[in-house]
């Protein structure tokens, strides 16, 4: 049984639909007759020379300036939401251990640092990068080499599944590196058509964009893990990675409206927001099981996370996605919103929060017929090209093995 090694955003993600991908790329791997883990990769902190260097190369003295003005700023607001959060701190601690817990369950390896994934290289035959944003900049403005796979060894196969680039760009700075990185891999998939975009003129072939893991296994599997349902009572559920406190306001109205209570997630970057403090009627912040619980039986999903939007297609369910960013930011993720919501024929649930509860009384109502045949087909082509990509990497490492012994 051959060996795949996976590398992607793993290292104490808190996420839940970091988790749940990476856990859904695994199973998958594994059902296709693979022994599969994901590796423990953690990322080494640049040296603040090397960051200064960075900033100052792609940013220059005015915007290295901006940017450390903003970031004293951000220390101090830290330490504002360390003190003002103690009280949420065992409901942040709670999800942080529920989350580890279902992460634990995931085929992983050792912890391992840059230096030593050559070591660990040696116990697989190949390797996949993905799902999930890998292929985003870090804080310092650079791109993270291990999750191009450029640790790899010759004669053992590298490919992505589902990658994600949530650029509106390359910086040009990068182009060179990026081209080289991008032909260095045997095969090339991406998650949404802005990488497809950007990526596929680096390469001479065609990039296919493929779905997210999650949606490789059959429904029938996130309902077994998501259980009985914990709220009997009808419910809107609120899943907000940002801290946008205009969408709590206007779910909140349209709650009054309709006289249905509003479940809450909180504190989805591990850490206190004051926009989170008096928002929703149930808080609940346990693991991957119960946000896929409390998606499954919501009777509405109010949400701007990715993977809410998907396990709430997954699940048939009537939602709507706020929008996040602003056009042409580095930072900003609508592009693989845009992209999921424009695929399943559901563009008109991507929303900003301007006259929500007329829009949301002014929505068709949906059924998804549409939805389940494009999931059929799409469903059908990314398993062909997991399938095909493995088979062609195991074919790559016969050969090698072949020359090298002739």
């Amino acid at each position: 049984m051959k060996r795949v090694g996976i590398i992607t955003l793993y290292h104490n993600n808190s996420n839940y639909g970091g988790i749940l991908q990476a856990y859904a790329l695994n199973s998958a791997v594994c059902a296709l007759g693979y022994d599969c883990r994901v590796i423990d990769y953690v990322q080494t902190p640049m040296r603040a020379s090397e960051k200064l260097k960075r900033k100052m190369a792609s940013e220059g003295l005015t915007g290295t300036v901006r940017t450390a003005v903003k970031s004293s700023a951000k220390i101090v607001e830290g330490k504002v939401r360390r003190i003002s959060g103690r009280r949420a701190r065992p409901e942040i601690r709670a999800r942080e251990n529920e989350a580890a817990a279902f992460r634990s369950k995931i085929p992983h390896t050792e912890m391992c640092t840059a230096e030593e994934l050559p070591r660990i290289a040696e116990q697989f035959d190949m390797f996949l990068c993905g799902s999930d944003q890998i292929w985003n900049m870090g804080g310092a403005g650079r791109f993270d080499p291990v999750y191009w796979l450029e640790f790899v060894p010759p004669g053992k196969g590298r490919a992505s599944y589902a990658a994600s680039m949530p650029l509106p760009a390359i910086p040009e700075r990068e182009r060179d590196t990026i081209r080289r990185r991008v032909r260095a891999l045997d095969c090339v998939s991406v998650r949404e058509n802005q990488g497809k975009r950007l990526l596929e003129p680096l390469r001479d072939d065609e990039i296919p964009v493929v779905l997210d893991p999650v949606f490789l296994p059959e429904t029938a599997c996130w309902e077994q893990l998501s259980g009985e349902r914990l709220i009997r009572e009808p419910y809107i559920y609120v899943y907000l990675l940002g801290d946008d406190a205009r969408q709590r306001e206007a779910v909140k109205a349209l709650s009054e409206e309709m006289k249905i209570q509003i479940v809450f997630t909180p504190y989805l970057q591990s850490e206190y927001r004051a926009c989170d403090k008096k928002f929703g009627d149930i808080r609940m912040s346990g693991g991957p099981e119960e946000f896929l619980n409390l998606i499954r039986y919501a009777d509405f999903v109010f949400t701007d996370s990715f993977h809410a939007s998907v396990f709430s297609i997954l699940f048939r369910k009537q939602f709507w996605t706020f929008r996040r960013g602003r056009k042409n930011d580095r930072r900003n993720m609508d592009s693989r919103l845009e992209s999921l919501t424009e695929m399943f024929g559901l563009a008109d649930r991507l929303i900003d929060t301007e006259n929500l509860t007329q829009r949301v009384y002014a929505s068709r109502h949906l059924h998804y017929r549409t939805a389940e045949r494009v999931l059929a087909r799409e469903k059908a082509c990314s398993w062909d090209y997991l399938r095909n990509t493995l088979h062609s990497m195991e074919e790559k490492g016969k050969r090698f093995h072949e020359s090298e012994s002739a």
